[in-house]
């Protein structure tokens, strides 16, 4: 029964984690966006999520590996909308991950 409880507890700490990371990478995301990615800063993406600049750097090293990531995700994201069947038939993609994608309907 305390290994139950032991992976269920560990269990909600990853997961409030994977949501920190989330919600750091959308924040930075907006920042990034609003004020280009030399103008923002560490501490007002931590504003934005509520959380301290230290909370920032202990998921990220610093913005550009908060970047980095959010890249690696855009293009993850651009494959796998690309790859699908509908997708793809009906041109709703580019072949570039720097492109929009077209809204089908």
């Amino acid at each position: 029964m305390a290994m139950s409880t032991h992976n269920t507890a560990t269990s909600r700490r990853a997961s409030k984690s994977q949501q920190r990371v989330r919600d750091i990478l959308q924040a930075g995301r907006n920042v990034f966006a609003e004020k280009g990615y030399h103008a923002a800063t560490s501490a007002e993406i931590a504003q934005r999520v509520g959380i301290s600049e230290a909370t920032v750097f202990s998921y990220f090293s610093g913005k550009r590996k908060l970047r980095a990531r959010h890249r690696r995700l855009v293009r993850r994201n651009h494959r796998r909308i690309r790859n699908r069947p509908a997708a793809r038939r009906l041109g709703c993609v580019s072949n570039s991950p720097s492109s929009s994608a077209r809204i089908c309907g």
